[in-house]
């Protein structure tokens, strides 16, 4: 069994793969916060009520992911198919549309009692993060595994361009902060960044020098290893972004090759978790 699978035969290691799947957690009543966490807050960082939206949204991925690859010619032939197009059909749906609506209409709750204003202030810009990072991972239908060298839908460009500017700036402050007692909130920022690093790089707003520097940031605060191959993974990601462009200038084939996270990753046999 290879350390992949190994890892994704328990739902905790499908869980820090990034498939947030629930199927693992009771459910319980949702409470505002304003006392203590629940222990699985206090491991995350964020409020159940966010995860499990988030959660919903990775399902989706996978379920876009399954269904693609069962329509695909590439399946039959033995093929590994390393990253999807939004131009798929079955990209989008009812089930899209409603989770972009949860994530609407998701209010910052109330922040722990006994926090400093600093820190209730850090956690909240972290969670309003998380969620616009969410919103990006669902436009993008694939997830990791969608095909970045492709624009946004067209109604969604120029939100997901601010989104993106968003998580950058959020993310900066935060990690300015993180220096501060009962502060440490910048440790559990890696998806986010890994999300909006898949935007940057060559013909995006970003060049993404800012991100590479708070994935440095991360190591260093947190003693953690993995924000060191994430910043590989992206590199090698914006370096295929810069040959596609240079090769579009050259030449009359505008084709897109594919170009993925969860491709790169998967060459440099990692699993990076991200949450």
């Amino acid at each position: 069994m290879t350390d992949q699978a190994l890892l994704a035969s328990t739902p905790l290691g499908r869980f820090l793969m990034g498939r947030a799947w629930t199927s693992w957690m009771s459910h319980r009543t949702h409470t505002e916060l304003g006392g203590d966490l629940t222990a699985l807050e206090s491991m995350m960082g964020y409020p159940e009520s966010l995860v499990n939206i988030i959660a919903d949204v990775a399902e989706l991925v996978d379920d876009n992911i399954y269904l693609e690859l069962e329509n695909r010619a590439d399946l039959n032939n033995g093929q590994f198919v390393s990253s999807f197009t939004q131009a798929s059909p079955l990209a989008y749906g009812n089930a899209s549309d409603e989770l972009e609506g949860s994530l609407k209409r998701w209010a910052v709750p109330l922040v722990p009692q006994g926090l400093s204003p600093v820190a209730g202030m850090v956690l909240r810009s972290a969670w309003e993060t998380f969620r616009l990072a969410a919103y990006l991972y669902l436009w993008r239908c694939f997830g990791f595994h969608a095909n970045h060298l492709e624009p946004f839908r067209a109604d969604r460009s120029t939100l997901a361009r601010a989104h993106v500017t968003a998580i950058i700036s959020n993310c900066e402050a935060i990690l300015r902060l993180g220096s501060i007692p009962r502060v440490s909130i910048g440790n559990a920022l890696l998806w986010p960044l890994a999300v909006a690093g898949c935007e940057c790089g060559p013909g995006s707003d970003h060049d993404g020098q800012t991100i590479l520097d708070m994935l440095q940031s991360l190591e260093r605060l947190y003693s953690m290893e993995h924000p060191k191959y994430v910043r590989q993974a992206l590199q090698k990601l914006w370096a295929a972004k810069g040959t596609w462009l240079n090769y579009q200038q050259t030449s009359a084939d505008s084709a897109r090759p594919p170009a993925s996270l969860n491709q790169i990753v998967t060459e440099m046999k990692l699993v990076i978790p991200l949450l």
